[in-house]
C-alpha cells in the first residue's frame, strides 16, 4: 500500500510487474481476412465549385487479397458521409450489372465521382447530407465471387478507407 509516499512490499510487486508488462512485445495485429481491399488514392480530395453545386472524382484502388476472382460492379456506387458520427448515405446508385473481373493478388483502379447540384426550385435533386462538400467520406461497392452478381460479398467488405472531401 502507498501511503505517505512510502512503497510498502505489496505495492512495489505491483508496480514490478506493471513495469515488466510495459517492457513486453505488443502481439501482432490479427491479419484483416477481408478478401478485397478498396483504397483511395488519395487521403484529401478537393472538391470543385461547378454551376449550382459542387463536384469530386477519386481514383480507388481495389485489390483481391483473397484465393478467389472477385467481381467489383463498375455501375453501382454508395457514398456516405461521417455527420454527428454516424455514416450517412451521402449518394446512392442502383447496379446496372456492370462486373469487372479482379483475379487473386491483382490489383485495378476504378474512377469514381460524385456531383452535387443544388436545387434552385421543387425538391433537392440530391441529399441535404451534401450541401457542403467538405467533410469525411467512405464508398462503398458491390462485389460478387459470381459474375452475375448473386454470391455477395458480406457488406463490411464494401467499404473503402476513409477519406476527406476539401472544399
Amino acid at each position: 500500500m502507498i501511503s505517505k509516499g512510502r512503497v510498502t512490499g505489496r505495492s512495489a510487486a505491483i508496480l514490478g510487474i506493471i513495469a515488466a508488462i510495459g517492457c513486453l512485445e505488443p502481439l501482432e495485429p490479427t491479419p484483416d481476412s477481408s478478401p478485397v481491399m478498396i483504397t483511395p488514392q488519395s487521403d484529401v480530395i478537393p472538391a470543385t465549385d461547378v454551376a449550382g453545386g459542387w463536384t469530386f472524382t477519386l481514383p480507388l484502388r481495389v485489390t483481391n487479397t483473397g484465393s478467389r476472382t472477385v467481381y467489383v460492379d463498375l455501375s453501382y456506387r454508395r457514398t456516405e458521409k461521417l455527420i454527428d458520427q454516424k455514416w450517412e448515405i451521402a449518394v446512392q446508385t442502383q447496379s446496372f450489372g456492370q462486373w469487372r473481373a479482379i483475379l487473386p493478388s491483382q490489383t485495378q483502379s476504378i474512377g469514381y465521382g460524385v456531383t452535387y447540384a443544388r436545387a434552385t426550385s421543387g425538391p433537392p435533386t440530391s441529399s441535404a447530407v451534401l450541401e457542403h462538400a467538405r467533410g469525411l467520406y467512405r464508398v462503398g461497392l458491390h462485389l460478387s465471387y459470381t459474375l452475375d452478381g448473386n454470391e455477395l460479398l458480406p457488406a463490411e467488405n464494401y467499404y473503402s478507407r476513409s477519406f476527406v472531401v476539401s472544399q
